[in-house]
């Protein structure tokens, strides 16, 4: 379990932001399960279509390590584009590699390739939206050429495996829990997002009431200041009404001094 949770965090540094390590962990789930996916279908196709078990090979471990490995060199764009494309399109080829020229397609198939889809909304948001908006338009195109797809690959193979209503149920689960993933995260992210939202507003308000406080200290300090300096222009005032009436009073004293008592040259 221990090792999971190692696989999960690759290339989680401090130094990334929470939108980007939040990504970066998603890729790494969709990366080991699309180890798990393609290992699945690698035993399937080994008993039904052994001529298709390179796809599910290159599109489980190849395109899932690819992925891990990316995070680990700190190529987070490149590896979840990878995610993003990788699995819809070799699920497409898959598709084209089973179905001959002129059946009907595997709706279960198609239903997963749009499954798949979901996962470039799992790694990429609106903010990055020159990479989300082209993989958008790619998934489109590739759920529309199926049949050009189907024709140009051509395989010489039955379908009717693929059609039993067992292996029919058994895309569908896929397809329905990938998409029921896809789901489940972006409730949980949301979740997340509104719980760090209402933290942050929380912080805020507290900083706020913080500033407020500072603010209405700063107004009484400033008040305090302001009272303390009227008493100090009031004491300067008096103290130079004082020095004033003292030399006044010396020298009323000195002309008193100089009308009663004679000169000096007739007191020698």
């Amino acid at each position: 379990m221990r090792s999971v949770y190692r696989l999960l965090d690759i290339g989680i540094h401090e130094e990334l932001s929470s939108y980007l390590r939040d990504k970066v962990r998603i890729a790494n789930k969709l990366a080991l399960f699309a180890m798990f996916l393609g290992l699945s279908y690698m035993l399937i196709s080994a008993f039904l279509a052994p001529k298709t078990i390179i796809i599910p090979m290159i599109g489980g471990f190849l395109s899932g390590s690819s992925v891990l490995i990316l995070n680990h060199y700190r190529k987070y764009t490149l590896s979840r584009i990878v995610i993003s494309i990788t699995p819809s399109a070799l699920c497409n080829i898959y598709h084209a590699f089973i179905v001959q020229v002129g059946e009907p397609p595997l709706t279960s198939y198609l239903f997963a390739v749009i499954a798949f889809f979901l996962f470039a909304f799992m790694v990429f948001n609106i903010r990055e939206k020159n990479i989300l908006i082209p993989l958008i338009v790619y998934i489109f195109i590739l759920i529309c050429i199926w049949q050009p797809l189907a024709q140009w690959v051509d395989v010489s193979m039955s379908s009717q495996p693929f059609r039993h209503p067992v292996m029919t149920v058994v895309a569908y689960l896929t397809s329905g829990t990938i998409m029921f993933y896809c789901l489940i995260s972006f409730q949980l992210t949301n979740w997340a997002t509104d719980e760090e939202n209402k933290m942050l507003f929380k912080q805020l308000n507290e900083k706020q009431a913080e500033i407020t406080t500072q603010n209405e200290e700063l107004i009484q300090t400033q008040e305090e200041i302001a009272s303390q300096r009227d008493v100090l222009e009031e004491n300067n005032k008096a103290l130079v009404k004082y020095q004033n009436r003292l030399e006044d009073n010396i020298q009323s004293a000195k002309l008193i001094q100089k009308a009663i008592l004679p000169p000096a040259n007739k007191l020698a």
